[in-house]
């Protein structure tokens, strides 16, 4: 009986072994390469099972029917020679069957199996360079796809930093705008509308320590009254700086006095004089005075001096009298007599009217 057996394997060496064995007594082994990948396992199994096995299978039949022929042709020889037909069947079978099926197997089946394998490995190379191109190609996508995921990195990093800065710059524009908008004079920018504004306002135009004629009893902002006040020298330094002590030192360290002009008309100052800046003046008026003689005597008048004159005419008289004769001994002057305007204050007061006089500050 002919046992047959087609055993598949894959191990470290690469190779796949095919086993028959024959009337249990012959063992044929066949080593063939294979492709070291586990994908062709069942087309080299088919292979073997559909192809190199029918094959053997064959030859292995043929050999049987010879052997078995050689074994009915040898019955004559077992019966006179029973004790030899066991070495002449093992020497016919080693020396005939064996090697003609182990030929077969090393030039038919064998080399017909490897060129079977060494096809499957060259389309597995193939396939595998395929497979290998288009991994390389998804792999240089995805460095690319890196790469430009970098750059739109680095160019969302320019685009933050240029944002930032422009809001840095929005922001200085913003305090800029303010200043200019609304800031004090001493923040304005040279060239701003407001800075223009304030400085040519009528505040700014006028110099500190200028006088003003102000038609109320309390002076506008920026302006003090002139009336004598004691104030701060550090509060009002700048007007401190113009008029220091000349209207009085106020304590002496820390504060100043204001000039005072209530009631008072102003004059202008007259260089080489004995009248200094802040010097009050008191009021006066040249005497108006003159004087009339007369004589006792009837007709003319003797002499005059100051304010009059007189001038002496002469008079005919005729014939002779008795009695009394009134006579001029002297003459009063008053010139409120002749208009109002004389003897109505005890100064000279030319019409007025009362107003504040304020100092800038």
């Amino acid at each position: 009986m002919v046992k047959e057996d087609a055993i598949w394997d894959v191990n470290t060496g690469q190779s796949a072994k095919l086993e028959v064995l024959f009337q249990d007594e012959v063992r044929l082994d066949i080593n063939v390469s294979l492709v070291y990948i586990k994908s062709g396992e069942e087309e080299i199994k088919q292979y073997v099972d559909e192809v190199a096995k029918p094959e053997l299978d064959v030859c292995v039949e043929n050999k049987k029917d010879v052997i078995a022929e050689a074994a009915d042709d040898g019955v004559d020889v077992i019966n006179k020679a029973a004790e030899n037909s066991e070495r002449i069947l093992n020497s016919y079978v080693e020396e005939v069957g064996k090697p003609e099926i182990t030929s077969y197997a090393e030039t038919t089946v064998k080399p017909e199996l490897q060129s079977f394998a060494d096809g499957l490995e060259e389309a597995f190379d193939n396939n595998a360079a395929e497979k290998t191109a288009a991994v390389n190609a998804l792999a240089e996508q995805a460095e690319a796809s890196a790469s430009s995921a970098a750059s739109s990195s680095s160019a969302a990093q320019t685009a933050a930093s240029a944002a930032a800065e422009n809001a840095a710059a929005a922001s200085s524009s913003a305090d800029t705008a303010e200043i200019w908008a609304v800031g004090s004079i001493e923040e304005q920018p040279a060239g701003s509308a407001k800075y223009w504004a304030e400085k040519i306002s009528p505040e700014n135009l006028l110099p500190v320590g200028m006088i003003l004629a102000w038609p109320g009893t309390k002076a506008p902002s920026g302006w003090l009254n002139c009336d004598g006040s004691v104030v701060s020298r550090t509060t009002y330094a700048d007007l401190f700086s113009v008029i220091g002590t000349t209207f009085g030192a106020g304590d002496g360290s820390t504060t100043f006095k204001l000039p005072d002009y209530r009631g008072d008309f102003l004059r202008g100052y007259l260089s080489g004089t004995s009248s200094a800046i802040g010097t009050r003046q008191a009021e006066g008026l040249p005497n108006i005075s003159g004087r009339l003689d007369f004589g006792k005597q009837v007709g003319g008048m003797s002499s005059s001096s100051g304010a009059f004159s007189h001038k002496n005419i002469s008079q005919d008289w005729a014939g002779t009298s008795t009695g009394t004769v009134n006579v001029i001994d002297y003459v009063n002057f008053d010139a409120s007599r002749s208009s109002g305007l004389y003897g109505d204050s005890s100064h000279v007061t030319p019409r007025n009217n009362a107003v504040s006089w304020c100092i800038k500050y």
